[in-house]
């Protein structure tokens, strides 16, 4: 039930971090620039685009280091629900900061894209182990 959960995780996440960046993209920019761009740009193409763009990069990157956390957890041996949460929040963190630096861009909305993109991944995963495995 494990793995399923993952590919669970991947299909809610892909479209609620798409839809957070859009929101965020919106109230960031300035109202004169937000009524050029979405003159000829619809924010549902963005989030579509976004949101469906993203699920190859969580299958193929975030199987593979939710695996590696996972293992790594077990080895250290955190048992409480909490020292869990602290542990993969902190190597997910990390994983994200990993996977920024790879970007050609060192811009630091960069590193809050990616941030935004892995920990909520994260959050749903933690949470659907949290109802479903218990």
């Amino acid at each position: 039930m494990k793995n399923p959960l993952i590919l669970l995780a991947i299909l809610i996440a892909a479209p609620l971090s798409s839809l957070i960046s859009v929101i965020i993209d919106y109230f960031s920019m300035t109202e004169s620039l937000r009524e050029e761009y979405y003159e000829y740009n619809h924010p549902f193409g963005d989030f579509a685009v976004v949101a469906i763009g993203s699920i190859p990069v969580y299958l193929i990157i975030g199987i593979p280091v939710t695996l590696i956390i996972d293992l790594l957890t077990k080895k250290i041996g955190v048992t409480t629900t909490y020292k869990v949460y602290l542990l993969k929040f902190f190597l997910y963190s990390l994983s994200s900061i990993g996977l920024a630096s790879l970007l050609p861009s060192n811009e630091i909305e960069a590193y809050g894209f990616i941030a935004l993109f892995v920990l909520t991944y994260f959050h749903v995963l933690f949470y659907l182990r949290l109802r479903y495995l218990k």
